[in-house]
């Protein structure tokens, strides 16, 4: 069995928790584990896009961008175009539809006139983490499977777009980098004048989430209020929210919003709370991930 570092399906139990506050409901779980003992981890995936690039429909599933991707000639699928996922994850009873076996690789996955060949893929119970959602995703795919291309989300426009290019050095203002060691693309935010670096998350639906130690740290407008617990595989952890007495920048854009959500939700015992930028700040923005380079640029249009 082996860990995926996707923390958007972490991120899916606090918005089930949250719910769950005005349900009564259990909270999602987030169980990220595959069933594939074996994967391609060395296998280089091929991906063929027009010499003009290629746009497809940015679909949407609980504030998530979904894409529909065929897999070795059959579908199309909805899959989770997710920047907050190292891997590409399959669900698991998909996985048996098309008798992939443990594998662990597509040949061939096609999202309009864009063609990834052998894509590494781990399977994950996916599709029931979503619970009673009329067509809920088929997988998450990872954001870093087009290595050497410019992979825009125009969540305004309702497209994904994919050319080749590279994006200009980080200027701090709509640019911004991060390093080789992380694993996940990296973002500074100014929280009320205190610069805190979350991950760009395009699979988690809330806007701000940042660890517990900043509800006690941040200026806010009332004392954060406890609204759930959260239940993943790495354990159970409270969520709290609250409003923050200042603004929210990213670089030199406001966000709208001023709610935080407060936990220490991680994908792996192991990790180290981060915090996530997700849909409800992003739906404002064009946002563009440079993975060769370790760039993020946005734009409003």
């Amino acid at each position: 069995m082996k860990t995926l570092l996707v923390t958007s399906l972490c991120v899916l139990s606090l918005s089930g928790a949250l719910r769950a506050q005005n349900s009564a409901a259990t909270p999602a779980t987030a169980v990220i584990v595959s069933r594939n003992a074996t994967s391609a981890a060395n296998l280089e995936p091929k991906t063929e896009v027009p010499a003009d690039g290629a746009s497809v429909p940015m679909l949407d599933i609980g504030g998530r961008p979904v894409v529909e991707v065929k897999i070795n000639g059959k579908g199309p699928y909805p899959f989770i175009l997710d920047t907050g996922a190292t891997n590409t994850v399959i669900d698991s009873g998909l996985n048996d539809e098309l008798s992939l076996g443990n594998s662990g690789r597509i040949k061939e996955l096609i999202i309009g006139a864009i063609k990834v060949i052998d894509l590494e893929a781990d399977d994950s119970p996916v599709t029931a983490m979503f619970g009673q959602v009329d067509k809920p995703p088929r997988g998450v795919l990872s954001a870093r499977s087009f290595p050497g291309y410019l992979l825009t989300f125009d969540y305004p426009g309702k497209k994904i777009t994919l050319r080749k290019g590279a994006l200009p050095e980080a200027d701090g203002r709509r640019i911004f980098s991060y390093g080789e060691d992380e694993m996940l693309p990296i973002v500074p935010v100014k929280v009320a004048g205190r610069e805190v670096k979350v991950h760009l998350d395009t699979g988690a639906p809330l806007a701000l989430a940042l660890p517990t130690k900043y509800k006690d740290q941040l200026p806010l407008t009332a004392p954060a209020v406890e609204k759930g617990k959260a239940r993943v595989h790495t354990g159970e952890f409270p969520i709290f929210k609250g409003t923050v007495d200042g603004d929210i920048e990213i670089g030199e854009f406001k966000l709208t919003s001023r709610d935080i959500t407060f936990t220490d939700v991680v994908p792996q015992a192991d990790a180290t709370p981060q915090g996530q930028l997700g849909y409800a700040a992003l739906r404002d923005f064009v946002v563009t991930m440079d993975s060769a380079n370790r760039r993020i640029e946005f734009a409003r249009p």
